[in-house]
């Protein structure tokens, strides 16, 4: 439960980051290493939670499946 609080409030802060930042950034680097620009990162968490959400609900279905037999 605490790691689940702590992921909704980061999650919280992630998206209010994210309307903060500034429009005429979004094409350039957040840091200098790496080479992909703020939005290509912003879209990248998008696609990396969407991920695990599909991994979370498979592996409910896969569960719920189990226990019903």
């Amino acid at each position: 439960q605490q790691a689940l609080q702590g992921l909704k409030l980061l999650n919280k802060e992630l998206r209010q980051a994210v309307r903060d930042f500034p429009v005429e950034r979004l094409d350039d680097p957040l840091v200098p290493e790496v080479p992909y620009t703020a939005y290509t990162q912003f879209i990248g968490v998008t696609q990396h939670n969407l991920y695990h959400a599909g991994q979370i609900a498979m592996l409910r279905r896969a569960l719920s499946a189990t226990t019903v037999v």
